[in-house]
């Protein structure tokens, strides 16, 4: 990394990453309605909002854990031959077993996840050009559809993740296993040497908040610590603490308040 521009801040509060007793953080209140169509199945639409994650079984057992401003269509009723299923957020599956009928997940970034029975969570906001897929356990193919012949294909195994950028068709591939990717699902917000653009998509995504960088220069610096069931205000406090960033609340009649991240005098 270039030695001038970048500059490392370790946030001064850090806690131990947990990695158990997610399932009592997700509320089952979930937005729920049906999609009807006369040249197509019935689908279902489930979502979450920024104040709520959501637990949902799935008409073949599978279980999702949606996270924050997130969905997931699915069909009354799955096709004969595979289970498909269309998300924009992200989400853990835990996918039911059917060696017969494969569980097939669709991204409006044009990625698809094929499986047969496994837990795996998937980052894919259709707005985002951040598509992430960690694997736990059992092995999933990833599909890319890059606009190349034949797209790109991975196959993944467990302590996989491959992170791919859709504006720039890079893929880096991680298999060193010291996160699982389902942080979220505790609260928990892991950085590591992380640039503050990813910083704040992140945030973004979980507290629902829309964010400027007013000074191009922040767009360098690099972010290490964890956060545990912190309030967003909380987190950038301590990101103004470690940095030296300031910020302010830009207001707009239209609702979209923004926070603005600028360098302090």
């Amino acid at each position: 990394m270039d030695r001038i521009n970048r500059r490392r801040f370790t946030l001064r509060i850090d806690w131990r990453v947990a990695a158990a007793a997610v399932a009592a953080l997700f509320i089952i209140n979930a937005g729920l309605w049906i999609i009807r169509s006369p040249d197509t199945r019935d689908n279902i639409v489930l979502s979450s909002n920024d104040e709520k994650k959501v637990e949902y079984t799935l008409p073949d057992g599978t279980v999702v854990y949606l996270n924050r401003n997130s969905s997931l269509i699915f069909p009354v009723r799955y096709q004969k031959r595979k289970r498909c299923v269309i998300l924009d957020g992200e989400a853990y599956f835990n996918v039911a077993h059917n060696p017969h009928k494969p569980f097939v997940v669709t991204t409006r970034n044009n990625v698809e996840i094929r499986v047969l029975g496994t837990k795996f969570n998937l980052e894919a906001y259709a707005s985002d050009s951040i598509v992430r897929t960690s694997l736990l356990e059992g092995r999933i193919s990833m599909h890319i559809d890059n606009g190349t012949p034949r797209g790109l294909k991975f196959l993944m195994d467990p302590n996989d993740e491959i992170c791919y950028n859709t504006q720039t068709d890079a893929v880096v591939r991680n298999s060193d296993g010291k996160l699982s990717g389902i942080e979220w699902m505790n609260n928990i917000f892991v950085f590591k040497d992380t640039p503050l653009p990813e910083v704040i998509r992140q945030l973004s995504h979980n507290f629902g908040t829309n964010f400027i960088i007013e000074d191009n220069e922040l767009r360098s610096y690099l972010f290490t610590g964890t956060f545990d069931n912190r309030e967003l205000s909380l987190i950038l406090e301590y990101m103004k603490i470690s940095s030296g960033i300031d910020i302010r609340i830009e207001h707009s009649d239209s609702g979209g308040d923004a926070i603005v991240l600028f360098r302090k005098e």
